[in-house]
């Protein structure tokens, strides 16, 4: 049978492991696209909000002349 700090050693890594990824899940990204309107006309130098449901994290940008 494993020693007591055999399995401590193991719970504290494996907590260590979990936390580090849990991290990881918060680092950021790129979003890419175009912004339209109905008639799918481009629409230039529009504001854009991207908000996370799941914590309220909030990027804010605005699209090139291009609409990009």
């Amino acid at each position: 049978m494993p020693s007591t700090r055999f399995v401590a050693s193991k719970v504290l890594f494996a907590s260590l492991l979990v936390a580090g990824a849990a991290l990881a899940q918060t680092s950021g990204g790129v979003f890419k696209g175009e912004v339209r309107d109905a008639s799918s006309a481009i629409i230039p130098h529009a504001k854009i909000s991207i908000r996370s449901n799941d914590n309220g994290t909030e990027a804010v940008a605005e699209s090139n002349g291009e609409g990009l």
